[in-house]
Formats: C-alpha cells, structure tokens, sequence
C-alpha cells in the first residue's frame, strides 16, 4: 500500500486509528506506506509537511505518547489516548509527593498561564536542564499536543530561522474529546489500544 497525498492519509487515518509518524514501532508507519522521492519536497504532497497540516487544520492529532513515539491519531481514537495514559492523581498532587521533576513542574505551571507556546518562546521561559524530557513527559501524559507551527520574528518583525513547533493544552486544542475520555475507564482505553496495534501489525 502507497499513499501519495494528505486526503489519503487522513482515509488511513480513520482506517486504522492510529499510525507512527516513523521508526521501528511495530505499527505501520509514514515511511512505510509513502514513497522516500516524496518527502522534503515542501509541497502538500510532502509526508513531512503532514504532521504541520493535520495539526493546523485540526483534522486528528500528532502528538507524542508514552516512550517518545510520534504518532497520527484519529479524532475518534483521541478520547481512548487520552483516558489511557492521563495519570489517576492530578500533576499537582504528583508534585507535592515529590513523583514530577522540577522542569515537568515548570513547564505545565506555564501552560496553565498560557494554553499555547511556540517552542522557541517556550524555551526561553522554561528550565533548560530537563527541557525536552518535560516537552515530551506532558505529551505522553496527553496534557498537550503540537497545534501546528509558529515563526520566530525578529524586532522589526522578520523571519528568524525556521518556524519552530506550537504547543497547545489538549483541553484547549480537543475540548470534546476530553470530555468523552473522562466517560471512559483507563484499563479498558490500554487494552484497546494494545488490541488495535495487533490488529494494524497484522496489516
């Protein structure tokens, strides 16, 4: 199977539920099923540009979850993420018994300031000691998700660098999909999940 453009990828989207975005995961990934001329081409045709698009466009969620994995997820699949790996205590009382480090700690107290980073803007408030291990422990905690891209702007107002990634808080980004996770029971959401990756290995 080859996809070649956006449409087709959202069709595979709601097909499977979820796929990686690369790597060696044990699920079908981007790589595998898009052509390798395809990519950096910086055209919409272009698998890399994807992950921009979906997140932009609000059409699923790229994110990454428990062990840095980067994956695609449906907006029906969303909710059973969400209620599978959010933690049962909230991060604060994690804190308080001493379970979250102090750059995890810092970077949700800014989120819970502002909804949405750039990540260049975020790094220059957050520690840097820790600093892409709190991005990603938020993400796999599905307390944020990346929301698309944010361009740096110097200050007579040009473009400095390549854009950088945006964050935005999940309830922000998918309110109704948090609503719907918290119907669910965690240790169904996990099985679930662990039976839909069998099912896509398979494909």
């Amino acid at each position: 199977m080859t996809i070649t453009t956006y449409g087709e990828l959202l069709s595979l989207l709601d097909d499977m539920g979820f796929i990686a975005f690369g790597g060696r995961t044990g699920i079908p990934n981007l790589a595998d099923v898009t052509r390798a001329d395809a990519w950096h081409t910086g055209q919409d045709t272009d698998p890399w540009e994807w992950k921009r698009m979906l997140s932009e466009r609000r059409d699923g969620i790229y994110t990454r979850v428990e062990g840095g994995q980067a994956l695609f997820i449906s907006h029906a699949w969303h909710p059973v993420f969400i209620a599978a790996y959010t933690p049962a205590l909230p991060l604060e009382e994690r804190w308080e018994m001493g379970q979250v480090s102090q750059a995890v700690w810092e970077m949700h107290r800014l989120f819970l300031r502002q909804d949405t980073w750039a990540k260049h803007d975020l790094r220059a408030r957050a520690p840097e000691k820790g600093f892409h291990g709190a991005l990603e422990r938020l993400m796999a905690e599905m307390e944020i998700v990346m929301s698309g891209e944010s361009q740096r702007l110097s200050v007579d107002l040009r473009p400095v660098g390549w854009p950088s990634i945006e964050y935005m808080r999940t309830d922000v980004y998918a309110p109704e999909a948090v609503a719907r996770a918290a119907q669910l029971d965690a240790e169904e959401a996990r099985l679930k999940i662990i039976t839909q990756r069998g099912k896509i290995a398979a494909l």
